[in-house]
């Protein structure tokens, strides 16, 4: 759902189309792996930038170019990619985000900006909160389904752990 959030959220804010647009996506975790799916399906250029290996390797076998969190900041010359990082650290000094169009940070807290908070780059948007911004009722159960899960798989380990 966030992924689905992203994009309304994308249209409602930038009211473009997502079509023939680079995102540059850092972090290749469940979010975003979906993020990247969706995105390339509505025609968008999709970018992975992640430090591991195995997810790069991973994203390009899927299609996607890739390109280390390294060396991603060196190659943005023409601030026409969007940035959307998922990566839930900080890593990208505000200065940085200069150098795209826009920065949406998906990522839970702390976000990714290294500098305080007095000093937001204007084109940074923490939009932490898109499932339940957009789609509350389906985001609740979700979450309610998930500790459900969770706790029977809990509650199965215990049972388990208790017969030994």
């Amino acid at each position: 759902m966030t992924a689905e959030g992203f994009i309304n959220y994308f249209y409602t804010h930038e009211k473009q189309a997502i079509y023939n647009k680079q995102f540059i996506i850092t972090g290749y975790g469940r979010v975003g792996k979906r993020l990247a799916h969706a995105l390339h399906h509505l025609g968008a250029k999709v970018v992975i930038s992640v430090r591991s290996e195995h997810q790069l390797f991973e994203a390009k076998s899927y299609g996607y170019d890739i390109e280390t969190l390294d060396n991603v900041l060196d190659k943005q010359k023409s601030k026409s990619a969007y940035l959307i990082n998922t990566i839930p650290s900080k890593w990208l000094e505000n200065t940085q985000a200069s150098l795209f169009k826009q920065v949406f940070d998906l990522a839970s807290n702390p976000g990714c900006l290294l500098d305080p908070e007095e000093n937001i780059p204007p084109n940074y948007a923490l939009a932490t909160s898109l499932p339940g911004m957009y789609f509350p009722q389906d985001a609740g159960l979700l979450i309610a389904q998930s500790v459900q899960n969770h706790l029977a798989f809990l509650k199965g380990e215990k049972s388990s752990v208790e017969g030994s």
